[in-house]
């Protein structure tokens, strides 16, 4: 459970932190066991493992390459005929691309340009 700095301190001037004694700060169930070093132990160790791992030796992310998943266009069926029974599934997409699914699982697809 992550105790903030107000309950830790508990009025007090933060010297028993600043010694290394750990305070208790009470809830309604008890009180809350609180570390001497509020966890910079682990905050140091990640942030070392962030710096030894030389960020800025790493390439940087092209803008280009990066795009919003909401900015890429959408694409759904617009039309569709079923003939599931004797030949297969056509469709046409919204960017006016069309494909059929045949029964034995070949498929045709004819994009918008043409090809």
């Amino acid at each position: 459970m992550k105790v903030g700095l107000k309950d830790a301190l508990k009025k007090g001037d933060g010297s028993s932190l600043a010694k290394g004694g750990a305070q208790q700060p009470s809830t309604a169930q008890g009180t809350i066991s609180v570390p001497p070093d509020c966890y910079l132990k682990e905050l140091y160790t990640q942030i070392t493992a962030v710096v030894t791992s030389n960020p800025d030796d790493r390439e940087g992310i092209i803008d280009e390459e990066s795009d919003d998943p909401t900015a890429l266009p959408l694409i759904w069926v617009s039309k569709w005929v079923d003939y599931s029974d004797k030949y297969g599934l056509g469709y046409q997409l919204c960017d006016d691309s069309i494909g059929v699914l045949f029964n034995d699982f070949t498929k045709l697809l004819l994009l918008a340009d043409g090809e």
